[in-house]
């Protein structure tokens, strides 16, 4: 067992539990206590993250995270995740109690030849309420992607450049 890890998981989680509790009754980073244990729980989890690269059997394996299942499975469910959140609120703004409603409403039967409250007039404003929640989750998803290559990008400065000896090698 990796006790030295749980102590920096312990560490790392348990410090930011406190931020995050106690954060906004002590004005956030305007306190000390708050800024000191946001930078404790920081350089915790760098050691952690450090600990766990280099343990022989580490008590979390980082390296998964570097598994493409792992980034494709985390950028689907975001997907999921968010197209379900923007659908929600979009609905939500789909009753009668909006102002806007009805006249929306109206429009998009007068285009169909229908009635405001037929079925296929219904079905039509949910079909692009839940293309435009698809369409925000992709941005969603395509934004928090940009922002993880971004965070990415320094470490491309501990890259060491290879040892190839300047042969080119064919690759079929």
């Amino acid at each position: 067992m990796d006790w030295t890890g749980f102590g920096f998981v312990a560490l790392s989680l348990g410090r930011l539990q406190i931020v995050l509790d106690r954060g906004q009754e002590a004005d956030w980073f305007a306190s000390p206590y708050i800024t000191s244990l946001a930078l404790i729980s920081a350089v915790s989890f760098v050691l952690l993250v450090h600990r766990e690269l280099k343990h022989r059997s580490p008590l979390v394996d980082v390296r998964l995270l570097l598994d493409r299942n792992f980034g494709v499975a985390f950028a689907s469910t975001l997907l999921t995740r968010r197209e379900q959140f923007h659908q929600s609120r979009i609905v939500g703004l789909l009753q009668g109690m909006n102002p806007a409603y009805p006249s929306y409403a109206h429009h998009v039967a007068a285009a169909l030849g229908s009635t405001p409250d037929s079925p296929l007039t219904l079905a039509r404003i949910y079909q692009m309420a839940v293309q435009q929640a698809t369409l925000l989750s992709y941005l969603d998803d395509f934004k928090v992607l940009g922002l993880v290559f971004l965070a990415l990008l320094p470490l491309l400065l501990l890259v060491r450049r290879g040892t190839g000896g300047g042969r080119s090698v064919a690759l079929h």
